[in-house]
């Protein structure tokens, strides 16, 4: 099993930040259409750690978050999730969707608005991927799973592959001149699928 934080260097977190910013790019233009309003998806950084820090990746590890789980299939397998804190879900929705958001739990619509933001954003990653490894890469059906940060992230990554190290993708929504909405993109490849991705990239 690779050492989480020893096995990439900064020119390998340059390629995979590369990669994340491809899909970013595919992603905001999808839920521009979408929507029809200009958004814009930012990837300011890329950190890595071993699965057993992987709460220690969010903003808020202690509160309450949304999270939408989608894994990868085909010539690579792995994970993916989307993790919003409880108020920037809500606030993605309410631009989603163009309806003032309620307090309180997240509603049918509103989890579906954030199941679909995590189903495009984790879809465009993978087209990314695909173009850049070849073969075929599928994403599965999302699921959006919430409560306390650190019990959410850990139950799901430990219905993945299992494997290190975990990539988290500091991910930031903007709409035109509107106010930023930040999520934590985290993906957790397994050992063989992360070798493949770095020998694609030529690191």
């Amino acid at each position: 099993m690779m050492a989480a934080s020893s096995s990439l260097s900064a020119m390998q977190l340059d390629a995979l930040r590369e990669v994340a910013n491809i899909g970013a790019g595919h992603a905001a233009t999808a839920l521009s259409q979408m929507t029809g309003h200009s958004i814009m998806i930012n990837v300011p950084a890329l950190a890595v750690k071993g699965r057993d820090g992987i709460a220690e990746l969010l903003e808020s590890p202690h509160g309450e978050v949304a999270a939408v789980d989608v894994h990868m299939v085909g010539d690579l397998t792995g994970q993916t999730l989307l993790v919003f804190t409880h108020e920037a879900a809500k606030r993605l929705s309410g631009l989603l969707t163009g309806r003032p958001s309620e307090a309180g739990e997240l509603n049918v619509l509103e989890r579906s608005a954030v199941q679909e933001v995590g189903n495009i954003l984790a879809s465009a990653y993978l087209n990314a991927l695909s173009q850049i490894v070849g073969g075929v890469l599928l994403p599965t059906p999302p699921r959006v799973y919430t409560g306390p940060g650190a019990r959410v992230v850990g139950e799901a990554a430990a219905r993945g592959p299992g494997s290190d190290p975990v990539l988290s993708i500091n991910t930031r929504f903007t709409l035109e001149d509107g106010p930023e909405i930040r999520g934590t993109f985290l993906v957790l490849p397994d050992d063989e699928s992360l070798a493949r991705m770095l020998t694609a990239l030529r690191v």
